[in-house]
């Protein structure tokens, strides 16, 4: 309270009660790749809030793709894209780039034209081949029904 009454133009302040303010800053997403590095520096990649999404599983999902695509991007194998049929981080990823935002984007069942193929009970078909190929899973064995 001492430091705030010793600023010039503050000298008869009072504070009720200390609070505090966080400020994010955003970039916006539609001057995004699909594999989400910047269009004008393709060598920055960027996740999360910093895209204007809110939620920790757009976060997470976001820093897996920019994670994959700057390793691939430094040992220079092909960036990869994610695809609006084959999985909702195509979805998300899309909706961002494409159409930007204009509140905080949150990803759900209901954004996406092909939720009724993007189900959990055929994610391991759709998705398995790609883990590999990405280079994100061992040799696990997967026993299919």
């Amino acid at each position: 309270k001492k430091i705030i009454k010793k600023i010039f133009g503050l000298e008869k302040t009072f504070i009720i009660r200390f609070a505090y303010n966080i400020q994010y800053d955003y970039y916006d997403p539609r001057c995004l790749n699909l594999s989400l590095n910047i269009k004008f520096a393709n060598n920055i990649f960027f996740s999360g809030q910093i895209n204007g999404t809110t939620g920790y599983e757009e976060a997470a999902i976001q820093g897996f793709v920019a994670g994959i695509n700057a390793s691939r991007k430094s040992i220079k194998l092909p960036l990869w894209k994610p695809k609006k049929w084959n999985s909702y981080i195509g979805v998300l990823i899309n909706d961002l780039i494409n159409l930007g935002i204009q509140e905080p984007y949150r990803i759900f069942t209901s954004k996406s034209k092909f939720r009724l193929f993007l189900r959990m009970d055929n994610s391991i078909y759709r998705l398995y081949n790609l883990s590999f190929l990405l280079g994100t899973s061992t040799n696990f064995k997967f026993k299919f029904n």
